[in-house]
């Protein structure tokens, strides 16, 4: 089946692309441009392997944030129009970790949400894995991938933040988090299953 993958050129859709070349499935790469400092960096190398492994790449921009909210809530409805738009599945590159964030973000918050393995046009295969893997893998691969230097400043938003200073306290107080947030993301696409239009 045709499909687009979400490709930043970060370790986790990188390990994504490496997957499904090799299932040798029919991917074309979808790079979506946030007007941020890393972003022109990141379109490059984009663009470097598309041409190298002779893969179709799109390019969408999104319009520079202006305010007023959060800037990383705006970029992810702005990613989740393009992806709707797109005229097959798109794949992206979220793992548990993110997932685990994203439970414990808005638990704070007061409605604790799972990010679903799919969500209408948008699947995540890589959901129920934990970053750990995805690092081994890539080394293990000898894989090509970018860091983005905001990664790891806490001051460039609520979610780095959680993950700098929050979740390594987070995971020695509740070390089977992973494990829980992994079951109820299972669960939760059980239950889609069952409910689909036969």
């Amino acid at each position: 089946t045709p499909v687009y993958l979400a490709f930043s050129g970060g370790v986790d859709s990188a390990v994504l692309l490496h997957l499904l070349l090799k299932r040798k499935a029919d991917v074309k790469l979808l790079f979506i441009h946030h007007c941020g400092l890393f972003c022109d960096e990141e379109q490059l190398f984009s663009e470097n392997l598309s041409k190298e492994l002779g893969i179709e790449l799109i390019i969408k921009r999104i319009d520079q944030f202006k305010g007023p909210g959060s800037k990383e809530a705006y970029w992810s409805r702005e990613r989740y129009k393009i992806f709707q738009d797109m005229d097959r599945m798109v794949l992206t590159g979220h793992h548990l970790d993110d997932a685990v964030e994203w439970y414990i973000m808005s638990t704070f918050q007061g409605t604790p949400k799972i990010l679903e393995y799919q969500n209408n046009n948008v699947i995540r295969p890589l959901i129920c894995t934990p970053k750990s893997k995805i690092y081994e893998y890539a080394k293990y691969r000898n894989l090509e991938y970018l860091n983005d230097p905001s990664n790891s400043d806490p001051n460039s938003g609520l979610r780095n933040k959680t993950r700098i200073k929050l979740m390594g306290n987070v995971h020695e107080c509740y070390p089977g988090l992973r494990t829980t947030v992994s079951r109820l993301i299972r669960e939760k696409e059980e239950n889609r299953k069952d409910n689909e239009p036969l």
